[in-house]
This record gives structure tokens, sequence and C-alpha cells, in this order.
């Protein structure tokens, strides 16, 4: 097993830049062995073009563990951490601008610390994107997105996010949106505005255990 400890500020500006980048597979797929990355330090992203050129704060293939315990602040576009079957613990900050993604969790597993945060912005902002069997367990109440954004999007036949946190909902926001997947909720849900949806659903399995409040809001 390896490990890289970060305890220096990473600043990057442009487009597809990556703050840590850690794969533990060779050109074939190989697993080399296993790659522990802790983050005490801030990571610094600017602004990208768009999500599909979007710099990344932490990146880890299968077998890499990802750490976040300080900050990862991004602007427009931006992912905070990305995941290929692997492992994410956040307890720290992330914080990005309008359409961006908070923790991308594709395949592996991932835990929000509740002292952890996630905050995206407007503009289509994903705090959580899981995907391709990811299973993820969010225990942080600060989880927060702007209008017409998603907190967690959930896609994908054996994907299930498990939330423990009292979540709030901005105007045009959707809470959990579930495709072909499973989502289990014990936090309260609350609208900050109209048009909040707090649970969509294509072919899901959801599970509500807690209340979902509209404060007057339609």
């Amino acid at each position: 097993t390896s490990q890289v400890i970060n305890n220096a500020d990473i600043t990057l500006l442009g487009d597809k830049s990556i703050g840590i980048y850690a794969n533990s597979l060779d050109k074939n797929g190989i697993l080399l062995g296993n790659i522990n990355v802790e983050n005490n330090a801030e990571i610094k992203l600017g602004n990208s073009v768009n999500i599909k050129e979007s710099s990344i704060g932490m990146y880890g293939t299968k077998d890499v563990t990802l750490d976040n315990k300080n900050k990862i602040s991004g602007g427009d576009n931006t992912v905070g951490i990305f995941s290929a079957d692997g492992e994410v613990y956040n307890s720290g900050e992330i914080k990005l601008g309008n359409s961006s993604v908070g923790i991308y969790q594709s395949g592996g597993k991932a835990e929000i610390a509740a002292t952890g945060s996630i905050k995206a912005g407007n503009d289509e902002a994903i705090a959580i994107y899981m995907s391709n069997g990811a299973y993820v367990e969010n225990k942080s109440s600060n989880i927060t997105v702007g209008t017409d954004s998603v907190t967690a999007y959930v896609e994908g036949q054996g994907t299930k996010l498990l939330n423990i946190g009292n979540l709030d909902i901005a105007s045009e926001g959707v809470a959990f949106y579930i495709k072909d997947a499973e989502v289990e909720n014990h936090g309260q849900l609350k609208a900050l505005g109209d048009g909040v949806i707090g649970f969509y659903g294509k072919n899901a399995s959801i599970i509500n255990h807690n209340d979902i409040i509209s404060s007057g809001y339609n």
C-alpha cells in the first residue's frame, strides 16, 4: 500500500486540471497496489469551460482511497472529488460554483461525515453524483446546492444512497433524482423556495423515514 499526504495548498486555474491524481492501474488495467491519499490543505480550482472539460480536486481509480480532511474550492463546471471504483471519505469542505459536481462516485463507495460539507452553485449543479453500483452514506446536514440543481443524483442498478443528514432544498431544486437505483432517507427535507421536488424516481426504489416540509412554498 502506498500513501500520499498533502499538507500544502494547491492552486490550479486552467481547464482539465487535477489537484491530486492517484492511479492504481497500469496501462492494461492490472492492479499495481492500493493507494491511500489524504488531503490536509486547500485545493483551489478555477472555472472550466464546461463540465466535460472540468478541473478536478482529487481523482482516484480502483483501490484508491481519497480522504479530504480540509477544503476543495472551485469555480463553475468543476468537480471536487472523482472516484472510479475507489473509496472516498469527506470530513472537510467542498465548495464549488455553478454547474459543478461535489463528489462524483462511479462504483465503489463514499462516506460523508457529519462534519463534512458540500456546497455547489446553480444551473444543474449536483452535490453528489453516483452511478455504476456505487454506495454512498451521507451523515452531513451541510449539503446544499443552488436553484435548478440536484442534491443527489443516483443512477444505475445496484447504486444506493443512504442519507441521514437533514437537507435544505433551494428553488426549483430536486433533493434526490433516482433512476434505476435506490435511496433510503432518514433526514428531514425542507424546501427553501418554490418548485421543489423531494424525490424524483424512474424505476426507482425509495424508502423515506422522515418529513418533507414545504413551509408554505408551492
